[in-house]
């Protein structure tokens, strides 16, 4: 009897796993098959409709040099997109590629032409004409 149902929870157990392996669990919290990342590093969109390179974090220490580049980790050397980053500093990465040199600013709104200030609009309550 002990190896009758011995036998039987052996088959029970190889058998469940082969239905957890032929169905995925569906996970509510999943992006949009859209949004998620190819092998290539760019998205299901991106591969349509190129999206400009975003510098997203720099990880720098004496032994390694690392660059989050639109969502893919790329050290000193390493290639994206055909740009090869060259160097990193604090604040910058800069990339070279077919098309020249393309620096990538962490903060890109620290570097390009402020928005211009609205003038102090004056407000006079008590006055009605």
């Amino acid at each position: 009897m002990a190896k009758l149902l011995s036998a039987f929870l052996m088959w029970m157990a190889l058998s469940g796993v082969q239905v957890v392996r032929a169905e995925p669990f569906f996970d509510p919290t999943r992006p949009p098959a859209a949004l998620l990342t190819l092998q290539d590093g760019t998205t299901g969109s991106a591969a349509r409709a190129e999206s400009p390179l975003v510098l997203q974090s720099i990880l720098r220490s004496p032994q390694h040099q690392t660059a989050m580049i639109s969502g893919r980790s790329v050290a000193l050397g390493q290639s994206i997109r055909g740009y090869q980053l060259r160097s990193l500093e604090s604040q910058k990465a800069e990339l070279e590629g077919p098309q020249g040199c393309l620096t990538l600013w962490l903060i890109p709104s620290f570097h390009s032409d402020p928005a211009p200030v609205a003038a102090k609009a004056t407000s006079h309550q008590g006055d009605k004409k």
